[in-house]
């Protein structure tokens, strides 16, 4: 089913500090309150990341990542604990998906987010977008807003801002959620309002 009119509760947890959220002894602070958002789908997710060596036109390579802490430990180490001399490892994003992206062709995700770095971007130099299907955040407000306030709480100066949207391009945003660029986020930092949660 196509659901394109569905409306989605998107936040942006962003920090002007470098907080290296990507790597493990940072991510692992964050990795329950992610997990209880991602358990809020019955549908199996999904991690997909992409980083690359300086220089290079590549991704590197991780296989398939089902949900687990042994993948979040892999896209976190399986690099960056084994440095090659001479080459400047480069983080650029991770999204989880459930279900997976493959089957949101025709259809679009229960929950979907995004660890970005924009190193020379202030307010967007880290963070975390989280899109949620309206549905899913009615029914489960406290847990979520809990699961916000654990990762506020635990990115150096993050601050939260939110918007609800259709998945697709739509209004005053020209991407769907998950390509949403630089100026759309800051577009939803600017005009920041209450959690609706």
């Amino acid at each position: 089913m196509n659901n394109s009119f569905t409306r989605y509760q998107v936040w942006v947890i962003h920090t002007s500090s470098e907080a290296f959220l990507y790597t493990w002894e940072n991510w692992e602070r964050l990795l329950p309150f992610i997990d209880t958002i991602v358990n809020l789908s019955k549908r199996p997710a999904f991690i997909r990341t992409n980083q690359g060596y300086e220089q290079e036109n590549r991704w590197l390579g991780f296989g398939r990542m089902k949900w687990s802490e042994e993948n979040n430990r892999k896209w976190t180490t399986k690099y960056r604990d084994n440095p090659i001399p001479g080459k400047k490892l480069l983080f650029y994003d991770t999204e989880i998906w459930a279900p997976d992206w493959n089957e949101c062709v025709s259809t679009h995700p229960d929950i979907f987010i995004r660890l970005f770095h924009y190193g020379e971007i202030d307010l967007l130099r880290e963070g975390i977008t989280i899109a949620l299907p309206r549905r899913i955040v009615k029914k489960n407000t406290s847990v979520i807003a809990s699961a916000l306030a654990g990762l506020q709480r635990n990115i150096p100066g993050a601050s939260i801002s939110t918007v609800t949207r259709f998945w697709t391009p739509w209004f005053t945003f020209k991407n769907h959620i998950q390509d949403m660029n630089t100026w759309e986020l800051n577009k939803i930092i600017t005009e920041k309002t209450a959690n609706p949660v």
